[in-house]
């Protein structure tokens, strides 16, 4: 990453593909110093989320109703945690609450299946 920087200092660093513990790592070690993101987890998580937020309003709901709703997220690979984290810090947001309150929260609303059968 330093040496992207040293020779592109305004280059916006996009990966994907990374084992998850690895994506998840990298993001937090890079993110606060680098113009970078994870298409896994990132583009996925905003594609999702203005799905959801969408469906809210395609309902003819306030989208302040988005904090109401109940999620399921099936798949708990590096995608489906980037929806869920998203997902958290957009309730978060929209409700005015701390993100620890509504990760604590989160639980009554946001449902993760890992295996599909």
């Amino acid at each position: 990453m330093e040496a992207v920087h040293a020779r592109w200092p305004k280059a916006i660093v996009q990966f994907e593909d990374f084992q998850m513990k690895w994506a998840f790592e990298t993001l937090k070690r890079y993110r606060q110093r680098f113009c970078m993101f994870n298409d896994d987890i990132q583009g996925t998580a905003g594609v999702a989320l203005a799905g959801l937020l969408g469906t809210v309003r395609a309902q003819g709901r306030p989208l302040s109703d988005f904090v109401k709703q109940k999620i399921v997220i099936v798949g708990a690979g590096s995608a489906g945690l980037g929806v869920l984290y998203m997902a958290v810090q957009a309730v978060s947001r929209m409700s005015g609450c701390s993100q620890t309150v509504t990760t604590q929260f989160s639980y009554y609303y946001f449902y993760v299946l890992k295996y599909f059968i």
